[in-house]
């Protein structure tokens, strides 16, 4: 595999972490609960499977 998708334009690896859910929530410092309670809301993992596949393709594209 590594042969295969090393130093070549024709693929690339996407990875999806819960990290990338934070990126679209802004941590207000004044209120610290409503940016984990936004976190927990806006999950890839909270709700359907589509949920989770739209956030891969969004940040794969991005």
């Amino acid at each position: 595999m590594r042969n295969l998708i090393n130093f070549t334009d024709r693929c690339e690896i996407v990875a999806c972490d819960m990290f990338f859910d934070v990126l679209d929530v802004n941590l207000d410092k004044k209120d610290p609960y409503r940016y984990m309670a936004d976190r927990l809301l806006r999950n890839t993992v909270n709700g359907s499977r589509d949920n989770r596949i739209n956030a891969v393709l969004k940040y794969a594209k991005e």
